[in-house]
């Protein structure tokens, strides 16, 4: 690894850390926050409202196939690229730095760990939306719920991890247009769990930030920054 990389990674992740930590605070004094924008979505009478609508349906799927179809395309690359027993060309690290921010990202941080042991309610299930748990801010460890919890989203990080698909191109533009691209499908996934009653809008964003982060970083450090405009 040169140097020079290693230094231009060093602002990344400070800021992408600063980023976290900015909506740590928003969301530690302000939770009303996540409590207005479920609201949105729900209604005393009928609950959740969006829960099952075809949209709602359809955007939570589909990350299962789109992320499957990736991650196949991408151990299929990796295949052909081991049996020219020689050094991964560009498609093949792309491919495995999927595969490894999926490991990492929605696997172990979100889903193995976050999701299992923060013991955040979900939004369905607390006092303010018909449930039975006590609502808690989104970095407040709490006993709310045993396993699989809220924080952080599950789904969405998954969408999140599809940006590393954008260090197949070597231009910043089409890079990070890829990068966009992945992070409002994470959103557009975010929103689904939300207006479901699955998540609140602070475990979408922190998903965000966790994976998107997690992506260029170690992206910029395997394949490098942009070489062209």
């Amino acid at each position: 690894m040169r140097p020079l990389q290693d230094v231009r990674t060093l602002p990344v992740a400070a800021g992408f850390l600063g980023m976290a930590a900015l909506l740590g605070l928003l969301f530690l004094f302000m939770p009303e926050l996540d409590l207005a924008f479920t609201e949105l979505f729900y209604s005393s009478a009928g609950g959740f409202t969006q829960n099952g609508t075809p949209w709602e349906r359809a955007l939570y799927e589909s990350v299962d196939w789109i992320v499957g179809i990736a991650v196949v395309g991408a151990v299929g690359v990796l295949v052909l690229e081991a049996a020219r027993r020689g050094p991964f060309r560009h498609r093949g690290k792309v491919a495995a730095l999927l595969l490894v921010v999926l490991a990492l990202g929605p696997g172990l941080i979100v889903n193995g760990t976050l999701k299992e042991h923060w013991g955040r309610a979900r939004p369905r299930d607390v006092t303010q939306f018909g449930g039975d748990r006590a609502f808690t801010p989104a970095l407040v460890i709490a006993d709310q719920c045993e396993r699989n919890c809220s924080f952080s989203a599950g789904h969405p990080s998954a969408g999140f991890a599809l940006a590393a698909l954008g260090y197949a191109w070597l231009s910043r533009r089409r890079r990070w247009a890829i990068i966009a691209s992945a992070t409002g499908f994470g959103l557009l996934v975010g929103l689904a769990r939300v207006a479901a009653g699955g998540h609140f809008l602070s475990d979408v964003l922190f998903s965000g930030v966790i994976v998107i982060g997690l992506t260029v970083v170690l992206g910029d450090r395997w394949l490098g920054p942009p070489s062209e405009p």
